[in-house]
């Protein structure tokens, strides 16, 4: 469902139905909970959204479970960068 934003930089508005451990602590009606991160996995049921990327390929930390049925939308955030051939400019001669 979501693997084409498989490590993108996203917003995920969900409705989260497990914070609560007693059952008269539950709010009435939705309570939607806004999470920014990486799209790391999405594995059967859930989303996995970490909030930091690791150096050096070392892979991603502080990952929440997202159930997918419980996602509202995904906002797609990652930078729209042009490719070099589409602009003329040498990688070389881009601001890093």
């Amino acid at each position: 469902m979501f693997g084409i934003y498989l490590a993108l930089v996203v917003l995920v508005i969900w409705r989260d139905a497990n914070f609560w451990r007693n059952a008269e602590d539950v709010p009435d009606g939705d309570y939607l909970v806004e999470t920014l991160g990486w799209i790391t996995e999405e594995t059967g049921p859930w989303l996995y959204l970490a909030a930091e990327k690791l150096p050096d390929q070392d892979g991603y930390r502080a990952v929440t479970r997202i159930p997918v049925a419980d996602i509202c939308d995904v906002i797609d955030l990652t930078p729209k960068i042009p490719l070099a051939t589409e602009t003329g400019w040498e990688l070389e001669s881009v601001p890093a």
